[in-house]
């Protein structure tokens, strides 16, 4: 495709390596195009991901935020959410040495700071021992040595205060540090501090392309990218929620007290959260009969999304439980409260799942499929009642469940017997 005239200025400036000029040229373009016309700006779409590959990391991200503000605003996904993978993992795998490199600078400076407080008490005590002998200085002198010592101190804490500094995981690093790691890494600087770029148009456009997210959660390359950052930035997070998104995957939910099963798939489904308000209507037979209400219209419309969920106001009291298939106990197949303690991003426990905890961290009993145990307010165990605000973690996703159905006797034995035999 032939290169839109709106970019031959910003890869004029690039080719001369002015990074700075070029990126105030992106920004100032596309607070331009909401006023041009769609196939102007689709062009334009397509012509920015086709550059999220950028060299520059930096300049690939801005490239890459660009296109996935377009994609919002209605260009097509796909084009970018193809091309996104490449760099970011990339950027990941560079990005993911600084952590390292923050942990080997907070134990040398630890060092020296236990270093320079037994020199300043050496120092100290030569001092008291010239003013024991007497230093030959009038008060007069040492006074106004003091005094210009104070007022370079604070010279020097004002100067520290009007630093630049930045956030690096949970740390904020001045300008000192930031020069020492430039020296040691600098392409490891540089990519870290892309990926709060990165992740955004990923989000943006890996939830409106689900054929796309797919192909990426099954790209081993990049997911060994994402693992070498482990939690230490936002883009780890949110990207790993990603890759964990369930699409079209085969669910089975025990129900102890009815002593049945119920077979069913689950898709753009991110939180139980989530999961509980849509099975409250997908599987509101047998959830009524234990007494789980199903959810508003209106609240399942969010949840689907469908719904707008702007306002944050809707609800829905949620009193089933859900435990994983390794929380039952063989012996009467209900679950029991301490038997397995899952992982959350917002904690941990051995109690009935949090809203925020993750279907796709369930691992997989047979054949690929994820197997619950649902149970009422009535039944045993920890008896809680879950308030679920109306909002879902990807706005754009569309999430539902689908081709819910009673299993036989056999078939429900079948999973029993697997839940037997892995307990």
């Amino acid at each position: 495709m032939e290169t839109p005239p709106e970019l031959q200025a910003i890869d004029a400036l690039l080719s001369e390596g002015n990074l700075a000029d070029a990126l105030g040229a992106i920004g100032a373009l596309v607070a331009e195009l909401p006023n041009w016309p769609k196939p102007t700006r689709d062009a334009i779409a397509y012509a920015f991901a086709e550059r999220a590959d950028h060299a520059h990391p930096i300049v690939g991200s801005r490239f890459a935020l660009a296109a996935g503000a377009l994609v919002e605003a209605g260009s097509d996904p796909e084009s970018l959410g193809r091309r996104l993978r490449v760099p970011m993992a990339r950027a990941m795998r560079a990005g993911s040495r600084l952590p390292a490199l923050l942990a080997t600078e907070q134990t040398e400076q630890t060092e020296q700071t236990e270093q320079t407080e037994l020199t300043e008490e050496e120092a100290h005590g030569e001092e008291a021992h010239d003013d024991y002998e007497g230093n030959g200085k009038s008060e007069e002198e040492e006074d106004e040595e003091d005094e210009e010592d104070e007022e370079d101190e604070a010279n020097e804490l004002e100067d520290a205060g009007e630093e630049i500094r930045i956030p690096i995981g949970d740390r904020v690093l001045d300008l000192h540090t930031l020069d020492r790691l430039n020296e040691e890494d600098p392409e490891a600087l540089v990519a870290y501090d892309s990926l709060d770029a990165w992740y955004r148009p990923a989000v943006a456009v890996w939830t409106r392309a689900p054929s796309v997210l797919a192909s990426v959660q099954k790209d081993p390359e990049f997911l060994a990218a994402l693992a070498t950052l482990g939690t230490s930035c936002a883009c780890a997070y949110w990207v790993s929620n990603l890759m964990k998104l369930l699409l079209d995957a085969p669910f089975v939910a025990l129900f102890p007290e009815l002593d049945e099963a119920w077979a069913f798939t689950v898709s753009g489904c991110a939180d139980i959260g989530q999961l509980s308000v849509l099975l409250s209507a997908a599987l509101e037979a047998p959830l009524e009969r234990i007494g789980v209400a199903r959810a508003s219209d209106a609240m399942l419309a969010v949840m689907r999304g469908e719904g707008d969920q702007s306002q944050n106001v809707l609800t829905y009291s949620s009193s089933m439980r859900i435990y994983p298939w390794q929380s039952i106990d063989p012996s009467d197949f209900h679950p029991r409260d301490g038997m397995f303690t899952w992982l959350a991003p917002g904690g941990s426990g051995h109690h009935s799942l949090p809203s925020d905890f993750l279907p796709g961290d369930i691992t997989p009993l047979a054949d690929g499929v994820r197997v619950l145990s649902i149970v009422g307010p009535r039944g045993p165990g920890l008896a809680l009642s879950r308030v679920l605000s109306g909002v879902r973690a990807f706005e754009a996703l569309k999430a539902r469940i689908m081709n819910p159905r009673l299993l036989s006797a056999a078939e429900t034995a079948a999973y029993k017997n697997a839940i037997r035999s892995n307990s």
